[in-house]
């Protein structure tokens, strides 16, 4: 796993904090994973690993700048219609954490209000 760097920056009179980490290997092993799912039986059993998220990408989505749209999704979340919610948003829109090709966290996304 990659090391996680945390700072802050002070910018005038505002303090900025951010997190990097180098994810490359992380998507480079994910890619790896995936390429070698036989196309039938990906889901054979009672376990699977479906996905490998970096901490960075983690944090993003709690605190909704992982896209455009500014919305949270939790997977640390003890709700559990919350985490299938944010398990879901990283099947569609980051695919690139996924280990397995497929749609192993549902097909139906939540409608939330």
């Amino acid at each position: 796993m990659s090391e996680v760097l945390r700072g802050d920056v002070l910018d005038g009179d505002k303090i900025h904090s951010y997190t990097q980490q180098d994810v490359s290997e992380i998507y480079r092993v994910n890619r790896l994973m995936r390429n070698a799912t036989p196309e039938t039986g990906r889901y054979k059993g009672n376990l699977v690993h479906a996905a490998k998220i970096p901490s960075v990408v983690i944090e993003k989505m709690r605190n909704g700048q992982c896209c455009s749209n500014g919305i949270k999704y939790d997977l640390m979340s003890s709700d559990h219609e919350e985490r299938k919610r944010a398990l879901l948003h990283v099947q569609s829109e980051h695919k690139q954490n996924m280990t397995i090709e497929g749609t192993p966290f549902g097909k139906k996304a939540i409608s939330w209000r």
